[in-house]
This record gives structure tokens, C-alpha cells and sequence, in this order.
């Protein structure tokens, strides 16, 4: 792999040539089941905390600062499983062709 106009990208095409993961065949197209499976979980977590939030908003007797304090946990739990399934979705076979703008 010809490194690209960045210097970042030798040291990256570098690395992965050491590891081994630049050999043909070694990511297949598609996604395969587990990554399926990993991404149906991070969807369930996505939606339980965007539920819960809906519902300390739009519940008035929620208003106290014990819920905000559990407000601010759910919405915690959800920017992690919106970030793990970026991180699944870029990463693997498509970490190569990430660069930076």
C-alpha cells in the first residue's frame, strides 16, 4: 500500500503491514454475524436511554435533582453506545480508508 499525502498514512499503512492485516482476504465484505449482534445491542442501549430520558423530560414528578443527576447517567450511557457503534461501523476493513480532512 502506497502511503497517501498525509505522513499519518505510512505510519498507518506501516502498522498494519507489521500486524498482518493488510493481506488480501483478511476482512470480507459485509458485516459478518457477531458485528450484526454488536450493533443490535448498541441500538437496544440507544433506544432504553433515549426512553428514559423522554420520560424524566416530559414526566413533571421526575423533576427533582435526583432524576436530573439519573438524567445526566442515561444520557452518559447513550453518547457510549452511539460512540462503540461508530467505532464498530469505522473501524476494520474501513480504517484504511478513513483520512483526515
Amino acid at each position: 500500500m502506497a502511503p497517501g499525502p498525509f505522513p499519518e498514512d505510512a505510519v498507518l499503512a506501516l502498522h498494519y503491514n507489521y500486524t498482518g492485516k493488510l493481506h488480501a482476504g483478511r476482512y470480507r465484505g459485509g458485516l459478518r454475524p457477531e458485528t450484526l449482534l454488536f450493533l443490535l445491542v448498541c441500538g437496544f442501549i440507544v433506544v432504553e436511554n433515549l426512553v428514559v430520558l423522554v420520560t424524566i423530560w416530559r414526566t413533571k414528578k421526575l423533576h427533582s435533582p435526583m432524576f436530573y443527576l439519573l438524567g445526566n447517567l442515561t444520557l452518559s450511557d447513550l453518547l457510549a453506545g452511539v460512540a462503540y457503534t461508530a467505532n464498530i461501523v469505522l473501524s476494520g476493513a474501513n480504517t484504511l480508508r478513513l483520512t483526515p480532512a
